[in-house]
């Protein structure tokens, strides 16, 4: 088998964390701030063909008030044009993502809407069509209803995809306002929850993950451990189903 070697770049300020691609990024400034006109993501790869079908060009437009409108990603058989609406207060009301293929003709379209009581997001809506050229039909649709603690925090999320499924998510916190415990759910019935430890400080330090499949339970242990001025120094990640054990070690240069 021949090997191929690859090249990962950092190219101003733009990162692909990716053991495959490099990055670049052209900034343009106004008066009021300062925005990313241009990405470029690309293989760095000795094989041109191979490059160019993995490489992707994208423009990002906004308006008066510096907010992302329009963006355009576009690759050697596709483009993908995404539309951003904001209502008065700025927050997002709805977006459109059109997905063309190499002739030009919208293959799929992707549209989100949002809802919102006093600038608090109540609900979203997502869907994708496709169109056959003349007409769209709708493919896939979903929608999400938020709700709320009396101090504004996040505890229960409601997603239905169409008539038959509801995925809810359950978040809880303790006395500190940590969230504590997040129970994801299908249909009523529990199939996963991760529990979270926090130190005196409120610095996470312990987590579990426990999958449900049927009668049976799979857990993933995470440890945390920081040095004296809180930064993150190593990480010790236990699999129970196959009894293995990953780490990580975290150095710092003297900038931190």
């Amino acid at each position: 088998m021949q090997r191929t070697s690859l090249l990962m770049s950092l190219i101003l300020v733009s990162l692909c964390f990716s053991n495959y691609c490099a990055v670049s990024a052209e900034d343009s400034e106004t008066d009021e701030c300062w925005v990313i006109v241009k990405e470029n993501y690309e293989w760095i790869h000795e094989d041109e063909e191979m490059a160019a079908l993995h490489s992707m060009e994208s423009n990002l437009t906004y308006d008066s008030q510096c907010r992302l409108i329009d963006r355009t990603d576009s690759t050697v058989d596709s483009l993908h044009h995404k539309f951003i609406f904001y209502n008065e207060d700025s927050t997002i009301s709805n977006t459109s993502l059109y997905w063309y293929d190499s002739d030009g003709d919208v293959i799929y379209l992707w549209e989100e809407t949002f809802a919102y009581q006093d600038g608090v997001l109540t609900a979203s809506t997502w869907a994708e069509f496709s169109h056959d050229g003349v007409n769209y039909s709708l493919n896939y649709d979903q929608h999400s209803v938020y709700s709320y603690d009396s101090q504004g925090r996040e505890i229960l999320t409601n997603t239905s995809h169409g008539e038959s499924t509801t995925y809810t998510v359950a978040t809880t916190y303790d006395e500190s306002g940590n969230i504590a415990k997040v129970d994801s759910s299908t249909n009523g019935e529990l199939r996963s929850y991760i529990e979270y430890e926090y130190d005196a400080t409120n610095v996470l330090t312990y987590e579990t993950l426990t999958n449900i499949y049927g009668s049976n339970q799979y857990s993933r242990t995470t440890n945390y451990s920081y040095d004296g001025s809180g930064k993150l120094v190593s990480k010790e990640q236990y699999y129970g189903p196959s009894n293995e054990t990953t780490y990580w070690n975290y150095t710092y240069d003297e900038r931190g």
